[in-house]
């Protein structure tokens, strides 16, 4: 058994299950469960998808996970491996697209399908990540408009929607005005988990308050601690291209919007870590069954 195998249905994760018989691998995302059937210790049962026989899982030394300070260094560095550096600069054009088409009431809405297309790559990347991905993925598939276009769209905007504005309705309603401090504080702590989730699960169930918070509250250290670095660098990241966007200058708006770009890399493979750091605990998909 190989505890370096790569996964048959995704080769840029690691395997997670290896099959008795054909011997292929595959990571708990595409891992076949029978959920009816368990093994002497309670665990469910793995079969293949190829040839039916039952797996075996494989040994996680691979799965030990580096301390978050050299992974919050990779997540740096990453984007500027030289594989990346293309889809880097790409993505820093498209940024700044985007950007200078927000101003535009009309182009902005004509962009909606860029903007979810823009989204479910970063929703891409928070999964990758978290399934094991140790490099930026390619570009999405477009399969149909809404699952790749619309779809991210209303994910991300019913994020937003029960991690702020819901909050801010009800505690403003509540508290009067200093309620937007606290829904503010409830957003902050709330959205990033919910990001994560909506982009592993790519559904509007994800959002469920009791699977979130109760996700939160399984790792509230490093969750806590990863957030607020997220936040930080949401904040850099603001800062910086909303000064060299403002320039008139067209090489430093493309500058801004590179480094706007950069840093949603960053922090988008941070969420996926954060899952990824904690996976038989969270035990979203199964992983600790």
């Amino acid at each position: 058994m190989s505890i370096n195998k790569r996964c048959f249905r995704d080769p840029t994760v690691y395997a997670d299950w290896e099959c008795m018989s054909c011997g292929k691998g595959f990571s708990d995302m595409y891992a076949q469960r029978l959920k009816e059937t368990r093994d002497v210790m309670g665990r469910m049962l793995v079969v293949c998808t190829e040839c039916g026989e039952l797996c075996r899982p494989i040994d996680a030394d691979h799965q030990v996970e580096k301390p978050m300070k050299e992974w919050l260094i990779e997540a740096f560095t990453l984007p500027f491996a030289s594989d990346n550096l293309p889809l880097l600069i790409a993505g820093g054009l498209v940024y700044a697209f985007l950007m200078a088409s927000a101003s535009n009431i009309l182009i902005a809405i004509m962009l909606l399908g860029w903007i979810g297309y823009f989204g479910a790559y970063m929703m891409d990347i928070i999964a990758h990540t978290a399934q094991g991905g140790d490099e930026l993925p390619d570009w999405p598939e477009l399969s149909t408009v809404i699952d790749s276009l619309l779809k991210p769209i209303l994910l991300l905007l019913a994020a937003l929607l029960i991690s702020f504005a819901a909050p801010t309705w009800l505690f403003t309603t509540t508290l009067g005005p200093a309620g937007v401090y606290l829904a503010m504080l409830f957003g902050a702590l709330y959205f990033p988990m919910t990001l994560i989730a909506i982009s592993i699960y790519r559904s509007f169930l994800a959002i469920n308050p009791a699977t979130v918070i109760i996700s939160i509250l399984k790792i509230p250290g490093t969750y806590l601690l990863a957030s607020l670095f997220f936040f930080v660098l949401l904040f850099v990241e603001s800062l910086g291209r909303g000064i060299l966007f403002g320039e008139s200058n067209a090489i430093f708006q493309f500058m801004g919007s590179l480094i706007g770009f950069y840093f949603l890399l960053v922090e988008m493979r941070i969420l996926g870590m954060i899952y990824r750091t904690n996976k038989y605990t969270l035990n979203w998909l199964g992983e600790a069954d």
